[in-house]
C-alpha cells in the first residue's frame, strides 16, 4: 500500500477496503488486534499509511476512517485516531515515519475541534521531526538489519515521493495556521495548557504559534 500511495497515489481509491483494516488496527491499539496482537511498530507502520492517504488522498482515507470507525462502533473516529497513532510513536524507528507523522497529525487538526485535545503531543512529535531534519543520518553499520533495509527501500522511494520533497517546517506551520482560523478560540485554549517548556521549544522551530 505504502508505495503504491507513493508512486501512484491517483489511485488510491483501489485501496480503500485494506486503508479500512489499517486504520481499525491503528484504532484498536496494540491489544486488540487479531491473535496476539499488533506490535506498536506495526501500528506506527500503519499509522503511516493511512497518514499518507490523508496527506495524499483526503476522500480515500475520510472513507476508510468511516467505515473502521462504522466496524468498531465509534462515533468520532478522527479524534481516536490521532489518539491512537499517538500512543505507538514510540514505535516510529525511522526519522522519516516521524517526519510522516509530524505532517499528517498536523494537517488532521483543522478537521475536528475534538483533535486539539492531542494538540500538546502533535506539537511535540513536530519540533522532534523538524530536529530529526537537523542531524546527520545515521551510519548504516549502526542501524540494525530490520531498520537499515527499511531505510534503504524508504530512501530508494524518495526521489517519487512528493512528501519527501516538502519543505517541512513550512508544510506544519500552514498546519498549525489553518488549526488556529478554524478552531479560534478552542486553538487558542488548547496552547494554552501545553507545557511550558515544550512551548518553548515550539516557538524556537517555528517563530510562534
Amino acid at each position: 500500500m505504502h508505495s503504491l500511495l507513493v508512486l501512484a497515489p491517483a489511485h488510491a481509491p483501489l485501496l480503500e477496503r485494506p486503508l479500512a483494516l489499517v486504520a481499525q488496527a491503528v484504532l484498536q491499539g496494540p491489544c486488540e488486534g487479531q491473535g496476539e496482537g499488533y506490535s506498536e511498530l506495526s501500528l506506527a507502520t500503519f499509522g503511516g499509511v493511512a497518514g499518507r492517504a490523508l496527506l495524499v488522498a483526503p476522500s480515500t482515507f475520510e472513507a476508510a476512517l468511516s467505515s473502521a470507525a462504522s466496524a468498531l462502533g465509534l462515533a468520532q473516529p478522527l479524534p481516536a485516531f490521532c489518539f491512537a497513532w499517538l500512543a505507538v510513536c514510540d514505535g516510529m524507528l525511522l526519522s522519516s515515519q516521524r517526519r510522516l507523522a509530524a505532517l499528517a497529525l498536523a494537517a488532521l487538526l483543522p478537521l475536528e475541534p475534538k483533535a486539539l485535545g492531542c494538540l500538546e503531543e502533535v506539537l511535540s512529535l513536530c519540533v522532534s521531526a523538524l530536529a530529526d531534519e537537523e542531524q546527520p543520518p545515521p551510519s548504516p553499520a549502526r542501524s540494525p538489519p530490520p531498520e537499515a533495509v527499511r531505510a534503504a527501500f524508504s530512501h530508494a522511494l524518495e526521489p517519487f515521493d512528493s512528501l519527501a520533497a516538502m519543505p517541512l517546517r513550512p508544510a506544519l506551520q500552514r498546519s498549525l495556521g489553518v488549526a488556529q482560523e478554524a478552531h479560534g478560540a478552542a486553538f487558542g485554549a488548547a496552547i494554552a495548557r501545553v507545557d511550558p517548556a515544550l512551548l518553548e521549544q515550539v516557538r524556537a522551530a517555528f517563530g510562534t504559534v
